[in-house]
């Protein structure tokens, strides 16, 4: 939500997704930048999940497939898409798992941007390869204070933690 409509663009025209999955309250924005190089049309998760309910496809993927690409800061130039395998990727989430030590019953509270490695490899996947539960809010220090004491793991990054201190100072 934060990219600017160039910055989207770039990124749909660069990555050439098959298909854009957007919140309801951004389905216009990223419909716009789909015309930079989607080739289905932009759907909401319940759309996607409403398609889908169908016989699940078996898909053999080796550790060498592409499981994902992240977009660098682009501090030097625009952004890269850097795609990470499968392989890499569980490797990633078995250590995480244990340096973290996620359990099935962890709830975690999700304020992190998903177009970062923390909000969405550590944080997001985390929870998923354990099993665990992610429920996503958008940060609000106040409503974030609110939802804390139903999780079990929490995570962000320090202007957060600012905020939230501020937030129960006030």
């Amino acid at each position: 939500p934060l990219h600017t409509a160039p910055e989207v663009a770039y990124i749909v025209g660069n990555a050439a997704p098959v298909q854009i999955v957007a919140a309801p309250e951004l389905i216009a924005r990223a419909a716009a930048a789909a015309g930079a190089g989607t080739r289905d049309p932009v759907v909401t998760p319940a759309e996607l999940a409403a398609r889908g309910a169908g016989t699940p496809v078996a898909v053999e993927v080796t550790a060498g497939a592409p499981a994902i690409m992240l977009y660098t800061s682009g501090t030097t130039g625009r952004p890269k898409g850097v795609v990470l395998s499968h392989g890499a990727l569980a490797a990633t989430l078995a250590s995480l798992e244990v340096a973290w030590r996620w359990q099935r019953d962890d709830r975690l509270l999700h304020v992190l941007p998903l177009h970062h490695t923390h909000g969405l490899i550590v944080a997001l996947l985390g929870a998923l390869w354990a099993g665990a539960t992610a429920t996503f809010l958008p940060f609000d220090a106040a409503r974030v204070w609110d939802r804390l004491g139903d999780a079990t793991l929490f995570m962000a990054v320090p202007t957060m933690y600012a905020k939230l201190i501020d937030a129960y100072r006030a």
